[in-house]
């Protein structure tokens, strides 16, 4: 058998209310929904509720002039009392609900410990900014390409297959091969700036109007048969910074690089703050993100809680024989079963 060891370090998710809390609002002598609606009064749950809901966050600030008994009362006291639930119960890997941290067995007792922010763009507004920018006729001259290795070629023309296109049910784009499209595809094998492939086209197929190049361009870019390096940056952990980098150096969105260097500013403020303190930070960045591109979603925020101690008097022992006997009544698919099924 083999032989098992506890680590001394591990990963720890609690929820940022425990149920203590939960039981002082959900009790026999008390009335449940005037106790949940006095939640909003708390400063740290109101900053909870925002990142988790801004609809339903602003819906709940006019409660009070609700009927008790119209349904859109009775739904927001539903809907307030899950999130409710969902901080003091779930340790919810999103949002401020939760915090994660690295933790170490220890006779000490828990210290206290501090509680950090992490903000980011959320990645659906990133890609709507990216879209914005490169599909913009001025703005793509400042741009670089490269042709998508994932696009596949027949006789006749190139096949890009799995395009996730919401307005489109087909999966697959068509490219017919012409002698233009065969010369993109030629000098876009490696990266290269979108004002030296229009003079290397220009120049091999002796086209006079430039504008000509770049509409194709575009309209390749547009498809995702040619791919723009912000996009391609976008996969990366620094994507808003690159973000950033990219449009100072595009004289059409100096307005926008502004407000990208704002956000990021009010971003670092909010990282600095404690839960209770950040709505008017938020409303800002978001105001300012929303006059860049309109979004369903703007902000990722994650809650970190500083390495901490759990404080046991023993270590648990027999550590090999219990997951011997977790893997044994375990059970094992492979992996060709579990997608069969």
């Amino acid at each position: 058998m083999t032989n098992y060891r506890l680590q001394n370090t591990f990963m720890i998710r609690e929820p940022v209310y425990d149920l203590k809390k939960y039981n002082s609002i959900f009790s026999k002598n008390k009335n449940v929904d005037q106790c949940l609606i006095n939640l909003l009064k708390d400063k740290q749950f109101k900053e909870i509720l925002f990142v988790n809901n801004r609809k339903l966050y602003y819906k709940l600030t006019n409660i009070n002039k609700l009927n008790p008994d119209s349904k859109s009362y009775k739904y927001l006291i539903k809907s307030l009392s899950n999130y409710f639930n969902r901080a003091c119960t779930r340790a919810t890997p999103y949002g401020l609900n939760a915090t994660v941290s690295l933790g170490k067995f220890s006779k000490e007792k828990e210290k206290n410990t501090k509680f950090i922010k992490h903000i980011y763009p959320d990645i659906e507004w990133l890609n709507k900014v990216i879209r914005k920018i490169e599909t913009d006729s001025e703005d793509l001259k400042y741009l670089y390409v490269t042709w998508n290795n994932v696009v596949v070629r027949d006789e006749t023309c190139f096949k890009l297959l799995f395009v996730k296109d919401d307005n489109k049910k087909n999966l697959q784009r068509n490219l017919k091969i012409t002698t233009i499209i065969e010369t993109l595809n030629k000098f876009t094998q490696n990266i290269i700036s979108v004002k030296k492939l229009i003079d290397d086209v220009q120049k091999k197929l002796k086209i006079n109007n430039r504008n000509d190049i770049l509409g194709i361009i575009k309209i390749l870019v547009g498809n995702n048969f040619l791919l723009t390096n912000i996009s391609l940056s976008n996969v990366n952990k620094d994507n808003f910074n690159d973000l950033i980098k990219t449009i100072k150096n595009i004289p059409k969105e100096k307005e926008t690089y502004k407000l990208l260097i704002d956000i990021k500013n009010k971003m670092r403020l909010y990282h600095k703050t404690n839960l209770g303190v950040g709505i008017g930070i938020l409303k800002e960045i978001i105001t300012k993100m929303s006059m860049i591109q309109k979004s369903e979603n703007y902000i990722h925020i994650d809650f970190q809680k500083e390495d901490q101690l759990l404080s046991v008097k023993e270590k648990p022992k027999n550590l090999s024989k219990l997951i011997y006997f977790l893997k044994e009544v375990t059970p094992n698919y492979n992996k060709s079963d579990y997608l069969d099924n």
